[in-house]
């Protein structure tokens, strides 16, 4: 019904997602066809034909529902520097995360009064793991089950002792994550993580049964964030808290923007700046603490956009804190974990042509409230 070819493609290439989740690889298969003799085609669909620069994953067009999860990729794609890459091969990780040296914990934990958090019980505490892979009214996150095996094997190999919760609703996410937050196991423990996989929209995370009206269909993420804070989660005060939560945070897909380098923000300001700020330093006349403190908050993508999971590899954003935090792990802050994270994840671009995510960027982000440097010293032991 549409007038122009280009229209007649584009309208091909959007319906084919709403056929059924094996809609598009069937399609795939008959342009690979020997009678058909279009593997043209099918080599532009996958990414095998040359593009220009950058790095680029390929999008199959079995999209996820509008604000209702990642945008589902298929192929490969590759980070423009460093010697990390992402979607470099298939399937889970070979994760092997690179120990610490006795030398190099004894030089940041030998002062008196140490600016890094302790990090050397066994296990360093719990980590708990939720991840909906199938839904009842949503698509199915293929791929996810890559994220869940990718952290969970990270996490073990950085000292945690795994708490698994998978494929729940709403109510039983909830429940399951206030009982977490409840262990007494956290009174001994030296840190806490929280991950999160699902589909998702602003502050929220949906459960199995997203968006069926019966029931609550999406879990608030500032109230599971505040499970843990320093008045609800006292066996946790002052150690730290990580959360990681992999979904959409919208349905807008980042097209990215070209333009000029900024100059560092530091080289802005005269170099006599801080020597001409004038004040009294006075000493805190309270030792409470604010409610939300030690906690490092982290995101796939900015509110109100989407976030890109690859069907073969997993999403970009456990991907990079997979492969960072296994390399890095070693002698690098959290913080400076996350940063090379969140350069990785920018450097990936989808390609989908005829799709509203094409050429689709991401800019993963963390909300900082530590007050220490944290180094995870995997293989330390005291």
């Amino acid at each position: 019904s549409k007038p122009t070819p280009r229209e007649k493609r584009r309208e091909l290439l959007e319906l084919l997602p709403r056929r059924g989740p094996l809609a598009f690889q069937a399609f795939c298969d008959a342009l690979e066809n020997d009678h058909v003799k279009q593997k043209f085609i099918l080599d532009k669909l996958l990414g095998r034909a040359p593009t220009q620069g950058g790095a680029t994953s390929t999008v199959s067009m079995q999209q996820l529902e509008t604000g209702m999860g990642e945008v589902a990729i298929s192929g490969a794609s590759r980070g423009t520097n460093g010697d990390i890459a992402l979607d470099d091969t298939d399937g889970p990780i070979a994760v092997r995360v690179e120990p610490s040296t006795e030398r190099f914990f004894n030089e940041k934990t030998s002062n008196s009064q140490p600016l890094c958090y302790t990090m050397v019980k066994q296990p360093r505490g719990l980590a708990y793991v939720v991840s909906n892979v199938t839904f009842d009214h949503l698509s199915n996150r293929g791929g996810g089950d890559v994220d869940f095996q990718n952290i969970t094997a990270l996490l073990t190999q950085l000292g945690f002792e795994v708490r698994e919760l998978c494929d729940k609703t709403a109510s039983e996410i909830e429940t399951g994550i206030q009982s977490f937050a409840m262990e007494e196991a956290h009174q001994t423990a030296d840190c806490c993580v929280v991950v999160m996989m699902s589909h998702g929209k602003p502050e929220h995370i949906y459960g199995r049964d997203g968006q069926d009206s019966s029931t609550s269909p999406s879990v608030n993420i500032p109230t599971i964030i505040s499970m843990f804070d320093n008045v609800n989660c006292p066996a946790l005060r002052g150690k730290p808290k990580l959360f990681f939560f992999q979904a959409c945070r919208g349905d807008t897909a980042d097209r990215g923007t070209a333009g000029p380098d900024v100059p560092d923000a530091g080289s802005l300001l005269p170099s006599n700046f801080f020597e001409n700020v004038t004040g009294r330093h006075e000493a805190d006349v309270s030792t409470d603490q604010p409610t939300a403190t030690d906690m490092l908050i982290c995101y796939p993508t900015q509110l109100g956009n989407v976030s890109f999971r690859n069907a073969s590899n997993g999403s970009w954003f456990i991907q990079a804190i997979t492969k960072v935090f296994m390399k890095r792990a070693k002698d690098s802050t959290i913080l400076s974990m996350m940063t090379e994270v969140n350069r990785l994840v920018s450097e990936q671009t989808s390609s989908i042509p005829g799709s509203a995510f094409d050429r689709g960027k991401q800019a993963s982000e963390f909300i900082n409230r530590l007050r220490k440097d944290l180094y995870f010293f995997p293989g330390i032991t005291k």
